[in-house]
């Protein structure tokens, strides 16, 4: 199952989309297995607002921003472990309205961004 998290950061200028997998129908578990998880991803959605990844394996090894002493994959395993459950990070797309346009750089253009930032 894949679950759609967005995140709008400074005032609306910069957004995320994240979508992340998990091995089984959230809905079908307790409120607090639903309000944990939907709380790490929108911590991960914060996570890339702030550092701008340029894909999902990028993302997975920088330094957590909420804990630098954590890297987002420790902080997955963490909550899959805690969780019961498998959870991973699909595709992100991340985009800043204060950009110029930069061509093709998929960093600014967010259908670019859905097809390069994929795992």
């Amino acid at each position: 199952m894949n679950w759609i998290t967005t995140y709008s950061h400074h005032n609306g200028q910069i957004g995320v989309l994240l979508d992340v997998k998990v091995s089984n129908d959230i809905s079908r578990n307790r409120v607090e297995f639903i309000e944990e998880f939907a709380q790490l991803c929108r911590d991960i959605a914060i996570h890339i607002a702030a550092t701008n990844p340029t894909d999902v394996a990028a993302l997975l090894n920088q330094p957590f921003v909420k804990n630098p002493d954590q890297k987002v994959i420790e902080l997955l395993n963490e909550k899959s472990e805690s969780l019961h459950d498998s959870i991973a990070i699909s595709r992100f797309m991340r985009w800043d309205t204060g950009t110029s346009g930069d061509g093709n750089d998929p960093r600014h253009d967010p259908a670019l961004a859905m097809q390069v930032k994929s795992a």
